[in-house]
Order: structure tokens, then sequence, then C-alpha cells
């Protein structure tokens, strides 16, 4: 898969069938301002379409993307937020010189925590996802926002949303990462305030980096209804038993990734049987069909977790590989003369969007350990200077970047992005962080305290 897929911004949405009208919920009290009405036992349906082309000739393709989306809203919260358990059911299609390829449908399992104006509480289940965000847009706090426009927020960037006719609103996003992908996206929405939801809405986004391309979609409320008493308490159960194993579950994963290679096995193991008991206690037929495909794909993540976890034991431990590289203003830098500093160095390139998104957190941990002997560089593996220089300049980088050829980040052990790598004042690898987290600023940085706080040897 080339590099560039990863900068795919994909944007949806779709149209399709009509809203059941002999299951519309009760007419909301008076009021000027619109809010989502979810309220316990309710059942949403949505479908939603897009259709990505991008370039053209033997280059040139398109990919389909259609999903089946159903939310169910299991309770109120104190907080005034409602839990709202979500199942997509995906089909991708791509075209590429006339012939079709389809992949198999997947499923997923989230839950979000809505405001009746939009706002969403985050959880581990969607921090890697759009998820339902795309059919809850933030709605206008003030009588005065529904009138001038409003600002929202969603994956970290700027939503502004303004008012239409007919109860309608259009919203733009705003990210830095607009200007790397060459990017643009925006969404038009229509709110039924006798549904307390977004009847209909049409998505349009564009690339003009990596797949140039334009997305546009559209997407549909098909069905509004109310669950059973009955089975809503039995759904709001199963998934109080769900979502707590599944993160248990995905925990031990990724903390089994760095351990050992004789430990991380036995800890995989548990894991799985762990897995197999909450599935034995699980009766709703999607839940459970959810964890019996974790279990059936437990081998394959196992396999790639023992492999990370070798390659930690390879490079962990080890002194680190005598780079000298230059900087975007050719100036040469070793490791060699960095020698008594914490150094972490930050593997990325301009087609890897969780690159970018971490870009924030180190900017912050440069300033968390401003004048203390703390060195962060950036190693970018582009080909093209150019596409560094951009970068640096759009998330602006207070740290430097080092061109550096991807052989360089097999010498650390990098197999994917953003990998960083934490080397200790004596010039020895002490960690490996792959990917992005939200909670990747805290994460180093007590790393890199720890590294500070070592007496060097004797």
């Amino acid at each position: 898969m080339s590099r560039v897929l990863f900068a795919v911004l994909c944007l949806s949405s779709a149209v399709v069938a009509g809203l059941d009208e002999g299951k519309r919920a009760e007419a909301p009290a008076a009021g000027p301002l619109s809010r989502y009405r979810l309220t316990p036992g309710r059942q949403i349906e949505y479908r939603v379409e897009s259709l990505f082309k991008y370039e053209e000739g033997k280059t040139g393709g398109e990919m389909r993307r259609d999903k089946d989306w159903t939310g169910w809203v299991l309770r109120a919260n104190p907080d005034g937020s409602s839990r709202v358990l979500v199942r997509e059911v995906n089909h991708f299609v791509r075209v590429q010189n006339g012939k079709a390829s389809e992949d198999a449908p997947t499923t997923e399992i989230t839950y979000t925590d809505v405001f009746p104006d939009g706002r969403m509480l985050p959880n581990t289940t969607t921090r890697y996802k759009r998820g339902p965000a795309a059919l809850f847009p933030q709605l206008p706090r003030t009588e005065a926002e529904a009138k001038a426009g409003w600002e929202g927020t969603a994956d970290d960037a700027k939503v502004v949303a303004k008012p239409l006719p007919a109860g309608h609103f259009s919203t733009t996003t705003v990210d830095r990462k607009d200007a790397i992908y060459l990017s643009t996206r925006k969404a038009t929405f229509q709110f039924d305030p006798a549904v307390g939801l977004i009847a209909k809405g049409e998505t349009e986004s564009t690339q003009g980096y990596g797949f140039v391309g334009k997305t546009v979609g559209s997407f549909k409320l098909t069905a509004d209804k109310t669950l059973p008493t009955a089975e809503l308490v039995k759904l709001a159960a199963d998934a109080d038993r769900y979502f707590p194993a599944t993160a248990a579950y995905d925990e031990v994963v990724e903390a089994a990734g760095k351990l050992p290679p004789d430990r991380s096995k036995a800890s995989l193991t548990d894991a799985l049987k762990a897995l197999k008991v909450a599935a034995d206690a699980i009766a709703h037929l999607d839940l459970k069909s959810a964890l019996a495909e974790r279990v059936k794909a437990y081998e394959s993540v196992a396999a790639s977790t023992l492999k990370e976890a070798e390659r930690r034991d390879q490079f962990v431990g080890k002194p680190a590989f005598a780079f000298a590289a230059v900087d975007l203003s050719d100036k040469a830098v070793k490791l060699g003369d960095l020698r008594g500093k914490v150094v972490v160095l930050d593997f990325w390139y301009r087609g890897c969007g969780w690159c970018i998104k971490a870009m924030p957190q180190m900017n912050q941990l440069v300033g968390d350990f401003a004048g203390e002997p703390v060195a962060i560089l950036g190693m970018n593996t582009d080909e093209d200077k150019a596409d560094a220089e951009l970068v640096v300049k759009a998330m602006g980088l207070k740290y430097p970047t080092l061109l550096v050829e991807r052989p360089m980040a097999d010498k650390f052990g990098v197999q994917g992005f953003p990998t960083l790598v934490i080397i200790d004042k004596a010039g020895v690898v002490r960690d490996l962080h792959v990917g992005y987290t939200t909670s990747l600023r805290d994460d180093v940085g007590k790393t890199i305290r720890r590294l500070l706080a070592e007496k060097p040897l004797q």
C-alpha cells in the first residue's frame, strides 16, 4: 500500500430511504434552540454513503464506502449527556482500470456520550474514529449563535457553522493539516425539530496531496424506533459488560508489545481466556458477534504483538545507532555530540496523518523540558525536502527536523509511523513509543523525567 494512502481524508455520508413517519418521537417543548433528543430506549438508524474519485486514467479510480449506522440510547447520564451504543456496518468497494473489488463487510461497535447541543465526551472506543460525530454535529449554544453562526470542534479541528434557511446549517472544517494535505471539508445539515435529530445531510471534501480527488456523500435518517423496556435493560447490561471487557483486552495487547517475548505470550494467552469468558456472559447478538470476531482475530493479533515485543527486545537496552544527518538548514547533527542529554527521535513523513496529529504534543514536550538536557529531533523520511519544510511551517514545529533516509529508520527498529525512539544520556535506547495516542505527551514525559533523574554509571 502506498504511503500516501495514509493521507487520504475520507469524509463520508449519503442519501437513501425516507424516515418512518409513523414512528416519530413526540414533538419537543417549545424553544428557539435546536437540541438533540436522545431519550433512553430510542433506536435511530441512518444510511450513509460516500464516493471518492481520484486522479484520472491508469492512476485514477473510485472508492465507495457505505455504512448502515444504528444507535441505541441506553441511558441518561448524571452530567446531562446520553449514552449511545453505536453499530456501524461498513461496505467498501474500490474501482480501478474498470475493475471493481469489494472488501468483506466489517462491523464496528462503539459508544458515545452526547450532550443535547452535540458536544461529546472522548472515550477509547472512538479516539481513532470519527464515529457518530458526523451525525451529531455541534449545535448553537445561544440564540445569538443560532442567528449569526457558531463554532465547535471535531477531531482537534475547528468547525465553523453558519445558519441557512428552513432549519439547515452548513459547516466548514478548519485544520492546520489542510495546508499539508491541500484539503477542504464542508457539509450541510437539516435539523428536524419534530424528532430532535439531523434528518439528512450532504458532505464534500477535496484533497490535493497523495490521492488527489474529491469525495461527495450524504446521509439520511431511515428509522426511528423505541425499544421495549425489558429489551433496553438487557442491552444496557450487555453493553456495560462488553466495553470494559474489550478495553481490558486492548490494554493487555498494547502492554504485551512492550514486555519480554516470553511474558508477552503468557499475557496474551490470559487476555484471550478473559475475552472468551466475557463472550459467554453476553447475549446481545451484535455484541456477542463482535467479541467472537476478536477471538477469531486473536492469532493474527498475537503474532503481530509478539513481533513487536521481539523488536523491542532487539533494540531497547542496546546502544543507539550512531547516526549523522543534516537539518533543514544543512547543519550537521550527530548523535555522538548529544551525549549527556536525553534524546527523543520522532520518525515521521508528510503522508502520515497520525504523525501530523502527534506534533502538537511534541511541541508541548519541547516546552515541558525547556532548559533541561533534552534534545527532541524530528526525523523526516520524505524523499523531497520540500515536504518536510511544508509540514514544519504548517505545524509550527519548535524542534529541529533532520532529513534521513528510510534505511536509517530501520537501524532503530522503526516499523510504523510515528515512532519515537528515546535514548538516555549514555546513548542507549531506553524506549520505543509507536503510534499516536492522546496521552503521548504524558507518557513520553514520564520516561524523559525518569531518565533525567538517573545517575550516570561509575
